[in-house]
């Protein structure tokens, strides 16, 4: 339950980032418009809604995967991209009446909200793995708990983990290129 009340937490902080990148993009009348609102403050009321939402599922889904703020954001980020794709060009069209924006015109336009959520994800993936950190994960003495990190991250290295952290990394530097 405590890693429940951890995503909370995490969401709001990568929410709170992101609503920079929402202001300045003047998004925020888009996100009130869910509700049948134009106001920015309701915009920023959903959109720390949602952040909180999301940052739930990141605790169900990557509760203990993250041994170190490196694993942290690169987790994080892996799923801002996720939730870019699921949210900004499909769910959020869809839920506003229109459809799904995936082309190349709109992955242009929607640059700005990538950018948004990669850094939401990192900022998540951080603030959570450093909560997790403190309330866990084992509950053993200092040299064990190290060990145990140690070990977590050498199976984590083996893993495809790294290799998804550098592709998703390639493909968000490389979205601007390929829609220009």
């Amino acid at each position: 339950m405590i890693s429940i009340w951890h995503g909370v937490i995490a969401g709001l902080a990568g929410g709170v980032i992101f609503t920079g990148v929402m202001v300045a993009v003047g998004f925020l009348p888009v996100v009130a418009a869910l509700i049948g609102s134009e106001s920015a403050v309701v915009g920023v009321v959903i959109h720390l809604l949602i952040s909180q939402a999301v940052g739930v599922t990141y605790a169900v889904f990557f509760r203990r995967r993250s041994f170190d703020p490196a694993s942290g954001i690169g987790w994080g980020v892996s799923y801002g991209f996720l939730w870019w794709v699921l949210g900004n060009l499909t769910l959020l069209p869809l839920l506003l009446g229109t459809t799904r924006q995936w082309s190349a015109a709109a992955l242009a336009v929607s640059f700005p909200s990538l950018v948004g959520h990669l850094a939401y994800g990192a900022v998540l993936g951080l603030v959570y793995q450093r909560l997790e950190e403190r309330v866990g994960p084992w509950h053993l003495t200092r040299n064990e708990a190290t060990a145990a990190r140690a070990a977590a991250r050498h199976e984590q290295t083996l893993s495809a983990a790294p290799a998804l952290w550098s592709l998703i990394t390639c493909v968000a530097l490389l979205i601007p290129i390929l829609v220009s």
